[in-house]
């Protein structure tokens, strides 16, 4: 069915009748979504099929939960199943699904970081007006140099020593891949008071935005973050707890 602008052109008014079918099925597929574990889910799937043992273990729930969660999306057309041997994999049906979701995260953040409220309240986020793009972060002289997947950072209060990171081995391991922001920064939050002070908690994370949340957060939390390293398809980042 071809959607026209003018059928929302009166102020007001509803949307013609033709319509209704699909937004009802769009409205049933957002009340599928208003689940933080679906989200995920979908996240976790972009990068391509999974079974429900790697989903339960990403994202740290029950295997039992995570079938629940499918049984919805499948149900709404969200994901599909492939069976191979014993074993059921899922993907998401249309990528649009995924891009749609990440542009409704982003446009959160933009909007939060303009009122400078909730994210910032919540102790999650710092926000910087001077560098709002996540681009600027490889002019910013306070970063690490990295290059093609090798990070060498120096260290504060280190005498301008180099610690590579590549080879670091953190006292406590946050794995928050396939989720999107705010996810790493909470998956973060969480772990850290696991964490003894003076240890390193390294970061496992696909979405780019944490490479300018994370370093913000702990800042404002109060503790040292110590870099990043690229690898192939997700990052690697150190937080040191000082207090």
């Amino acid at each position: 069915m071809q959607i026209k602008d003018e059928v929302f052109s009166e102020p007001g008014g509803s949307p013609a009748a033709e319509l209704r079918p699909l937004l009802d099925m769009q409205a049933e597929l957002c009340q599928a979504m208003a689940n933080p574990h679906r989200l995920a889910i979908v996240y976790a799937l972009r990068d391509g099929e999974r079974c429900v043992g790697e989903l339960a273990s990403l994202l740290n729930i029950s295997v039992h939960n995570v079938s629940r969660h499918l049984r919805v999306l499948r149900e709404r057309l969200l994901v599909r199943p492939r069976k191979e041997g014993q074993t059921v994999y899922y993907s998401v049906t249309n990528p649009k699904f995924v891009q749609a979701c990440a542009l409704i995260c982003e446009a959160l953040v933009e909007e939060h970081r303009a009122e400078g409220e909730c994210l910032e309240a919540f102790g999650l986020l710092e926000f910087d007006r001077q560098h709002e793009r996540v681009g600027q972060r490889q002019t910013d002289p306070t970063r690490p140099n990295v290059s093609k997947g090798r990070t060498t950072m120096h260290a504060e209060g280190n005498g301008g020593s180099s610690m590579d990171l590549t080879s670091l081995q953190a006292d406590k391991l946050i794995d928050a891949r396939g989720t999107s922001c705010p996810g790493p920064i909470l998956a973060a939050k969480k772990g850290m008071p696991g964490v003894k002070v003076g240890e390193i908690m390294e970061v496992l994370a696909t979405d780019s935005t944490t490479l300018k949340d994370l370093p913000a957060w702990s800042k404002k939390m109060g503790h040292e973050y110590l870099g990043d390293v690229e690898e192939a398809g997700y990052w690697r980042l150190f937080v040191r707890r000082l207090k």
